[in-house]
């Protein structure tokens, strides 16, 4: 992808929302459409370094994570729904009961 030092992980920092705009300027969008706080819930990536909790399992950790990113106006059961389609789509419902 580039060199050290190119500006790899400033950019995925951008899009993921994760540095303030002190020093930044420009406008990013998701095609073509400005990018609101609707839209950057759907951008997120993964660090090289593993931050799962060592004795959670797939399906505690996906839960987890949707109780702190979905919306509040979302109820538990809509929330784990959510969860249960996002292990059936990456094939994870096999290893739902699985610890990390």
């Amino acid at each position: 992808m580039g060199p050290s030092g190119c500006g790899k992980t400033t950019l995925l920092n951008l899009l993921g929302d994760r540095v303030g705009s002190k020093g930044v300027q420009g406008t990013i969008a998701l095609n073509g459409h400005k990018m609101t706080k609707k839209s950057k819930r759907f951008i997120a990536y993964c660090t090289q370094d593993d931050i799962f909790f060592p004795h959670l399992t797939v399906k505690e950790t996906l839960s987890y994570t949707a109780r702190l990113r979905l919306p509040r106006e979302l109820s538990r059961r809509e929330k784990l729904k959510q969860v249960e389609n996002t292990m059936a789509l990456l094939n994870l419902t096999k290893c739902a009961d699985t610890i990390i």
